[in-house]
């Protein structure tokens, strides 16, 4: 499919010089098209240090201040239909460290009828269909 991933598993004691070093590697590497660092990090490691160390053409994440986009709670829930089905697929960093999605869940939450959280959300089923549509355009482009 064209598709190759490569996982780099590090230690819970790995440095941040370390960690900057392999993602200057991979920002390097014309092979590498994003970089998705899993977070939170271990405290020892300052976050807004790694996703500034990361080329921002190579977040897939659209954690870097560079990425255009980021939209924290910016959908108030008035602006939510009652009984509609909200599908909150924008994550952000809040100042206080907590991960939050585009709607303003709490208020949406009491006009929603569905809605989804943020962490916590889609991002498990933005994966699977990404990799499920991915196999089938690699086969329609096969002609299988």
């Amino acid at each position: 499919m064209g598709i190759v991933s490569f996982d780099h598993d590090l230690a819970a004691d790995t440095d941040q010089q370390s960690l900057l070093g392999l993602i200057d590697d991979l920002n390097a590497n014309e092979r590498v098209d994003g970089i998705l660092v899993q977070l939170p990090l271990p405290a020892h490691i300052d976050e807004t240090v790694v996703i500034e160390q990361i080329d921002y053409t190579k977040d897939v994440d659209g954690f870097h201040p560079y990425t255009v986009g980021r939209l924290s709670q910016r959908i108030p829930g008035a602006w939510i239909k009652p009984g509609a089905t909200v599908i909150d697929i924008g994550i952000s960093r809040l100042a206080n460290g907590r991960l939050s999605g585009d709607v303003d869940f709490e208020a949406a939450k009491q006009r929603a009828g569905l809605i989804t959280p943020v962490p916590g959300g889609v991002g498990p089923m933005t994966v699977a269909t990404l990799l499920t549509n991915t196999v089938c355009a690699a086969e329609l482009r096969a002609g299988t």
